[in-house]
């Protein structure tokens, strides 16, 4: 019999449960009775936020791959609590967003786009779009397997965030990625013509309304459509475009022309750019094959003026998808000059005359044919390839007066481009493109650099290749090519103490030319002729051109140890190097004293050598010894500890590939001597100075220690370590100021800008201080081309500059560094000067004198207080005047 309490129990829990079900229901079933379908639903799993205790199945959590071979699809991890599966986007206040669109890209593919927009190239697609739910929330599976990039976008907003899925570890990722979206305005632009007619294919370049000089990346590009408009955003990746300030955009025409807005403010969170550009006229361009069909893939295309010159010629390059594109902005009247270059085909020329009118036009491109592949294999005189070796290499081919002869009709100082670099492959082979159906030859010639001082025109080739006609996309093998300039300079294997090979170091060889008079430092470095990289079994096999008269020697190097250089004669096959692992030798310096400051310095010196070289310095703030990277032998060991001379150890043995640990600083203590000293630093207002140099150094003693120095924290405070009964020396330098102090007492209180008015020493070794002093313009100074820059020098009245004594003011003339009514400046003394302003004019003539120009401003009189402000007034007429008759 049950109950009316348990009655009331079991129906308590039933309702509980259907109303728990209501819950699960879309909100919108309120609104709108009708039953959704199943494949209607949210796709979102409701998934608690918080995993700690949560077994979720990782067989339904996947990655997949990334559009590259490499990226094979992965298996989920074994839990699936180690990767993010959910962005959620939010705007600046924190509030998910709605509706917005989510792009998973590339981590470069944000820099791409910005580089293809100039040249009207599409971007790479996106891995997935997605688009967030009512709670600002979308999947992220399937997981690309490496880092990627999340865009999130609205119509008022952008953000994005790098995200990269752990390894298999401990660490828990929260499971889901924020993005917040800032302010992402929009740019709209219209460009008309004068006539008021639509000028389409045309690119706007919008930057900030900045006078420097702005980077590819300061700016972004906008193409123009049919109507003559374009539409962009700025986004976060535009660093300048945050905080909407004034922009302009601008358009280069093919004529020379540069046309652009006035800075433009951001209007209910856009920008309107309205530009008219002078009557220009548009080529829309469709390729065909040779056999007249369309061409439907990509393509590059290249066009300039024909009657610019070649060192002045401006060449626009653009990207046409399906085989047409649009060219905008052609002089009109004027002959224009079209390149297309397609892969693995022949280069196509044109040329088109614009109307007058600007009225569009249609040009139908014909490509050429396909060309065809030269296969050949570089070798030297004992038949060795020659592989990651650069050359020059020119093609000539029987008809190439014909082929001039048609250029030059096209384009009348058309000039062909003959040789190019290439570089050999793994196999010493080089792969060059030839038309079809025509023989003739490569000219091999040796790359010696761009600062090469061999003239490439009197330069004897390398070798004569020549090869017959070959037919439309076929491949020809021209076989075997020697180089007598080149042969094996050096062969062998590079094995350790215990005979096993050593895999992947790399063997080197220099020539060492007849000693000079010149010093030892100013001496050249040996130029290396050959490297080599040994294989599984330590071989290796140098090659490289034939020397000339000097010595060979040879060695090896990598992070392991190396095989001391030594010499060697040419063309050795038979050698066996010893390579020689890297020994050390550690150890650890202590304090009595913990809190004391530490700093060792550790220096190592061969002793065994005829005379002792240094070979390594090593420093370390933890006390810990470690002289590494050290070649078996015996050394000399000094440590510094605390900035005072700790220990000189003679005759330690290295061992081959070990450390050592010598007893003498296994464990030395030091501090029974030594004490702590605090240094207190404050400005002249009794503000913490951080990052003065607080230094010591020792008195009276036969072998000068070296000098401890720390820098002052935030607080303005340093600890140093000093002997007692030792004198002492304490330096204390900040910016524009220094103050030595003998025998202090600590702690030492040190006023930064306040001088001691008894002198240590007669030389005047102090450098006064003063608060800066910030100089105010009534208005904007006038920027012309003539002027470089602005100096504005203050002379103090009473007589000519003099050098100041201790304690008397210094004053220093700088440079205009800010805006150009604005400027700071350190070191001005309280006075009455005379002000003048100061032009740095650019010579009339190229490669003639720079001129300066004066201006007087007038008396001022500077009190001393801190950051003062003195205003100047700009008389723009004196300035014209100076400009104008300075000689």
């Amino acid at each position: 019999m049950i109950r009316v309490p348990v009655l009331c129990l079991l129906l308590l829990v039933a309702f509980a449960a259907g109303l728990a079900l209501l819950l699960l229901l879309d909100d919108d079933a309120e609104t709108d009775p009708r039953p959704r379908p199943v494949a209607a639903a949210d796709p979102e799993p409701e998934l608690p936020l918080e995993t700690g205790d949560v077994e979720l199945d990782s067989s339904a959590i996947l990655t997949d791959a990334y559009g590259e071979a490499e990226d094979e699809a992965a298996a989920a991890p074994e839990s699936a609590r180690a990767i993010a599966r959910f962005v959620k986007v939010v705007d600046v206040r924190g509030q998910p967003v709605a509706g917005a669109y989510v792009r998973l890209v590339r981590v470069d593919q944000a820099r791409q786009r910005r580089r293809l927009a100039f040249g009207r190239g599409s971007e790479p697609a996106p891995y997935r779009v997605l688009r967030t739910n009512k709670r600002g929330r979308a999947p992220l599976h399937p997981l690309p397997k490496r880092e990627f990039r999340i865009e999130a976008a609205t119509a008022e907003g952008f953000g994005a965030t790098v995200f990269k899925l752990p390894k298999r570890s401990s660490e828990v990722v929260p499971p889901e990625v924020e993005v917040r979206l800032e302010a992402a305005p929009m740019i709209r632009v219209a460009v008309k013509q004068e006539d008021g007619s639509p000028a389409s294919g045309i690119r706007v370049e919008v930057h900030p309304a900045s006078r420097k000089k702005l980077k590819w990346y300061d700016r972004i590009a906008l193409w123009t459509d049919d109507e003559g408009r374009a539409i962009g955003r700025l986004t976060i990746d535009d660093a300048w475009a945050r905080g909407m300030p004034r922009i302009l955009g601008s358009v280069h025409l093919a004529s020379g022309q540069h046309v652009s807005t006035p800075p433009v403010a951001a209007i209910n969170g856009s920008y309107d750019l309205d530009l008219t550009v002078p009557r220009v006229g548009s080529l829309r361009v469709n390729l065909e094959l040779p056999d007249g069909s369309p061409y439907e893939s990509a393509a590059v295309l290249l066009w300039w003026r024909a009657s610019d010159p070649p060192k002045t010629r401006r060449v626009h390059w653009l990207k046409a998808r399906d085989g047409a594109v649009l060219i905008g902005g052609a002089p009109c009247g004027e002959r224009v000059v079209i390149v297309t270059r397609v892969a693995n085909r022949e280069a196509s020329y044109a040329a088109v005359d614009v109307d007058p009118a600007g009225v569009s036009q249609d040009v139908v491109l014909r490509l050429g044919p396909r060309g065809s592949k030269l296969n050949v294999i570089l070798t030297t005189v004992e038949g060795e390839v020659l592989p990651r070796r650069e050359f020059r290499v020119e093609v000539r081919q029987s008809d190439d007066e014909a082929v001039a002869a048609r250029m030059v009709e096209l384009d009348p100082i058309w000039k062909q481009q003959r040789s190019r670099r290439t570089r050999t492959n793994r196999e010493g082979g080089i792969s060059l493109d030839v038309r079809a159906a025509v023989g003739g030859e490569i000219v091999v010639f040796t790359s010696h650099g761009k600062g090469s001082k061999r003239p490439a025109s009197t330069a004897p080739p390398e070798a004569v290749i020549p090869f017959p006609a070959i037919d439309e996309g076929a491949t020809h093998d021209a076989g075997l090519i020697t180089l007598p300039w080149y042969r094996v300079l050096a062969a062998g294997h590079v094995l350790y103490a215990d005979g096993a090979p050593v895999h992947g170091i790399r063997v080197g060889v220099v020539l060492e030319a007849p000693p000079t008079p010149q010093s030892k430092k100013k001496r050249p470095r040996p130029p290396v002729i050959g490297l080599a990289t040994t294989d599984s079994e330590g071989a290796f096999t140098l090659l490289g051109e034939s020397p000339g008269p000097g010595a060979l020697r040879i060695g090896a190097r990598n992070g392991e140890g190396k095989v001391p250089s030594f010499p060697i004669s040419l063309g050795v096959r038979d050698l066996r190097l010893q390579f020689m692992r890297y020994g050390g030798i550690r150890g650890r310096v202590r304090l009595a004293d913990r809190t004391l400051p530490l700093r060792v310095d550790v220096i190592a010196e061969r002793e065994d050598l005829p005379e002792p070289k240094r070979v390594s310095v090593n420093r370390d703030g933890r006390g810990e010894v470690h002289a590494r990277n050290l070649i078996s032998g015996v050394y000399r060991i000094r440590v510094y500890a605390g900035g005072l001379e700790a220990l000189d150890l003679h005759g330690v043995q290295v061992p081959e590939g070990k450390t050592v640990t010598p007893g003498p600083i296994a464990d030395l203590i030091l501090g029974q001597g030594f004490r702590s000293g605090l240094v207190i630093v404050r400005d002249r207002l009794g503000a913490p100075a951080p990052k003065a140099r607080v230094s010591t150094r020792e008195r009276e003693v036969e072998k000068r220690a070296r000098p401890q120095s720390v820098s002052t924290d935030q607080d303005g405070e340093a600890t140093i370590a000093w002997r007692s009964g030792v004198p002492l020396d304490v330096y204390v330098r900040a910016k524009g100021w220094s103050r030595r102090f003998r025998n202090p007492a600590f702690p030492l209180h040190v006023t930064v800008g306040l001088n001691d008015p008894n002198p240590v020493s007669a030389k005047g070794d102090y450098k006064p201080y003063a608060p800066p002093l910030i100089v105010i313009f009534d208005g904007a100074l006038p920027r012309y081309a003539a002027i470089r820059r602005y100096d504005i020098a203050l002379e103090p009245v009473g007589g000519a500059p003099r050098k100041p004594k201790p304690g008397e003011l210094r004053l220093e003339r700088t440079r205009i560094r800010s805006r150009p009514d604005r400027a700071e400046y350190i070191d001005v003394y309280p006075g009455t000067y005379d002000a003048r302003l100061e032009l740095s004019l650019a010579p009339r003539k190229p490669g003639g004198r720079s001129r300066r120009a004066r201006v007087a401003l007038g008396r001022v009189t500077v009190r001393g207080t801190p950051r003062e402000r003195i205003n100047l007034r700009v008389d723009s007429a004196a300035i014209n005047y100076a400009v104008e008759t300075t000689n």
